[in-house]
């Protein structure tokens, strides 16, 4: 997850915006996101990134943390119902 959150946030539609709405319609045009926590921690590292100071503290760190455990419950959910669909 996290090489997914540094290739998103450092490609160059994305690099090039200084604002989340811009860069959230670049994100969504790749179509690489459906789960929906995906987007609020991509905003929560974009918006920490280009704040005046970068702040890596322990809220921030809890909230992207909480963010990621529920990807990736809802990840593992997705795969479950994909596979009780096939059988």
């Amino acid at each position: 997850m996290s090489q997914i959150l540094v290739e998103v946030i450092t490609s160059d539609e994305v690099e090039r915006n200084r604002d989340w709405e811009t860069a959230k319609k670049h994100i969504e045009k790749l179509r690489l996101f459906d789960i929906p926590t995906e987007l609020p921690m991509i905003e929560l590292v974009f918006k920490q990134l280009r704040g005046p100071f970068i702040q890596i503290d322990i809220d921030f760190i809890s909230k992207v943390d909480s963010l990621y455990l529920e990807t990736i419950s809802l990840s593992l959910e997705k795969l479950l119902a994909e596979r009780l669909r096939e059988n």
